[in-house]
């Protein structure tokens, strides 16, 4: 599920909103290959352009939706556990935090989402660890992890959401240890509504949103 080319127009929407280029990884996906493949590949991806002599004087930003947003925190946090040079910010669209299922709106939301369900979510988890019991080790649920030292934070998160709830730990969580994060919660949305970008006004307002967020970001860098 999901590829370049399912992300292709949605990250084109970005770029125009963000006048910025936008490049999309094709990672590898479980369960043919499992955690921590995507994680390696996510580095050496972001590595790059973090590490590139051209782009040294550039801002990179690494951003994800849902599974790719909390693939991105995690990447993150691997980059600065390796003492690596990190992105100048985190764009993250109704991100899936914590595997293990653990945030009320898992259960609160279920009669309002219409595109995730619990059981579908558990069976994904399942696949992207190998059946391991650990779903909360901080590369797999970064909302465990240690936040210190982490870039700049920018969230989206929709209310009629499952995984609404681990957007809205991620803000406290990352506040609480100093880290400038900025969360807007979209009211009646439900998850990655950002995708359909170009088809209504709110997901457009969304994607608008972000370059404004960075335009002000960088303008107080």
């Amino acid at each position: 599920m999901m590829s370049p080319e399912t992300h292709r127009k949605f990250a084109g929407h970005i770029a125009t909103a963000c006048h910025a280029e936008t490049y999309i990884p094709q990672y590898s996906l479980a369960p043919e290959c499992p955690f921590p493949t995507a994680l390696e590949e996510i580095v050496a991806f972001t590595r790059a352009f973090t590490e590139s002599n051209e782009l040294k004087n550039t801002n990179i930003m690494l951003s994800g939706d849902s599974a790719g947003g909390g693939l991105a925190l995690s990447v993150a946090m691997k980059m600065r556990d390796d003492g690596l040079k990190l992105p100048a910010s985190l764009i993250l669209l109704c991100p899936w935090l914590d595997l293990s299922l653990a945030s009320d709106s898992v259960n609160d939301n279920r009669d309002n989402a219409i595109i995730l369900k619990k059981h579908k979510l558990e069976h994904f988890a399942n696949l992207y660890v190998n059946d391991s019991a650990d779903k909360t080790h901080p590369y797999v649920s970064p909302i465990y992890g240690d936040l210190a030292g982490l870039p700049p934070i920018y969230i989206q998160g929709a209310e009629y959401d499952l995984l609404v709830g681990d957007a809205i730990r991620l803000q406290k969580e990352s506040r609480n240890v100093g880290i400038a994060t900025h969360f807007d919660l979209f009211p009646q949305m439900v998850h990655s509504f950002q995708f359909f970008a170009g088809h209504f006004p709110e997901a457009d307002m969304a994607i608008s949103q972000i370059g404004d967020y960075l335009d002000n970001t960088l303008l107080l860098a």
